[in-house]
C-alpha cells in the first residue's frame, strides 16, 4: 500500500492522498494522517521523502516514522533519518531520505510520517510515499 504525499504546513505531519493514481489501500485504513492496521502480524513498513528548496542554511532534515498504539500514550518511533541541507554551487539542494523496516504491529496501530520542515518536502507521488505490506 502506498499513497502520495500531500502538504499541510500547519504540521509536521505529512498528510497523504490516498485515492491519488496507483494508492491502494486493501486491508489498512487511511485515518487522520496515517494507515491504522485491522489484523496483527509483521509488516513491512517503507517511506521516501524528497526534499528540495532553495537557500543555504545549517538547518537538518529529519524523516521520521512513528506508531500510534492504543496500549501507549506516546508515539513511538519507528525509523528516525536526519540530514542536512548539502548546498554545493548554487543555492538550490535536494536530498531524499529512504526508510524501511519490518515491524511487528497489532490491530489498531496507527503508522504515520513526520518531518522536520514540512515546506520543503516535493509532493511528487514517485518521490515522497510512504506505505506498508503484510508479510
Amino acid at each position: 500500500m502506498f499513497v502520495s504525499g500531500a502538504k499541510d504546513i500547519r504540521s509536521l505531519q505529512l498528510q497523504w492522498q490516498s485515492s491519488s493514481f496507483g494508492a491502494f489501500t486493501a486491508g489498512v485504513q487511511y485515518k487522520d494522517g496515517g494507515l491504522v492496521i485491522h489484523q496483527d502480524g509483521l509488516y513491512f513498513v517503507y517511506s521516501e521523502v524528497y526534499f528540495q528548496g532553495e537557500g543555504c542554511n545549517n538547518k537538518y532534515l529529519q524523516h521520521l516514522v512513528y506508531k500510534k498504539t492504543p496500549r501507549y500514550p506516546l508515539d513511538i518511533v519507528l525509523m528516525d533519518s536526519m540530514m542536512t541541507r548539502n548546498c554545493m554551487i548554487s543555492d538550490t539542494w535536494s536530498r531524499s531520505s529512504y526508510l524501511g523496516a519490518v515491524f511487528q504491529l497489532m490491530k489498531d496501530d496507527k503508522v504515520h510520517v513526520n518531518v522536520s520542515d514540512v515546506t520543503v518536502v516535493m509532493v511528487d507521488a514517485s518521490k515522497t510515499f510512504f506505505g506498508l505490506y503484510k508479510l
